[in-house]
């Protein structure tokens, strides 16, 4: 795995899953925002089953922060090579 970071083109690859990862959340929690529009019942529901999940939520909250940052990583060292 670290040859595969090593290069521009590994690099470049772990940007495109980690930014599909967070397109994934950001389209899900716009989905679960979107049913506050489906009235007040819709949305509480929405939100029961979340509070439900309980530890589950706090592992995907770790490992969503586990994504960004590797995006954002990924992200600084292709700009900062780039720039050489």
């Amino acid at each position: 795995m670290s040859r595969f970071t090593r290069t521009s083109i590994g690099r470049k690859n772990i940007m495109a899953l980690t930014g599909g990862a967070l397109l994934i959340f950001v389209l899900s929690h716009l989905a679960g925002n979107a049913t506050s529009l489906g009235g007040r019942a819709m949305f509480l529901a929405y939100a029961a089953r979340l509070h439900a999940l309980g530890p589950v939520v706090t592992a995907i909250e770790a490992g969503l922060a586990l994504v960004f940052a590797l995006h954002v990583v990924t992200a600084a060292r292709l700009f900062f090579d780039n720039r050489r």
